[in-house]
């Protein structure tokens, strides 16, 4: 029998200068197109908030596990899943998948319809 917990729960992302996630097509050596929302806002994708959590975890778990792979870095391939290459190279099964799902960041609804309401106002998103 398998049990599932689910809890959701929110957080708040404030940014403390510019920013801006790349969508990976942009032109040249700079990626300068912005990954936009449905309403042509920017967002941060649940893939880029995972690595980002999850690399502020690793550095914490390697404090907490002395330099070692130990009961800490267990704990967040629970959580995170397994990472393919580093898991493959280590034996043949498979890696194990995450149990925790992050999804994607967007701005207050408040400001992404005003935001859709104001032409100019997007244009400089």
């Amino acid at each position: 029998m398998t049990l599932t917990v689910r809890r959701k729960f929110s957080i708040t992302i404030e940014t403390l200068s510019d920013w801006h996630i790349g969508s990976g097509s942009g032109r040249g050596e700079i990626d300068r197109t912005v990954q936009l929302d449905a309403m042509g806002c920017p967002f941060i994708p649940g893939k880029t908030l995972t690595g980002i959590l999850r690399d502020g975890c690793e550095l914490v778990t390697q404090a907490l596990d002395e330099g070692q792979s130990g009961r800490w870095k267990r704990w967040i391939d629970y959580l995170f899943g397994e990472q393919p290459a580093l898991a493959l190279m280590a034996n043949a099964e498979k890696p194990r998948s995450a149990v925790l799902s992050i999804h994607s960041a967007y701005l207050e609804t408040g400001l992404r319809q005003t935001l859709q309401s104001k032409d100019q106002l997007r244009q400089v998103v």
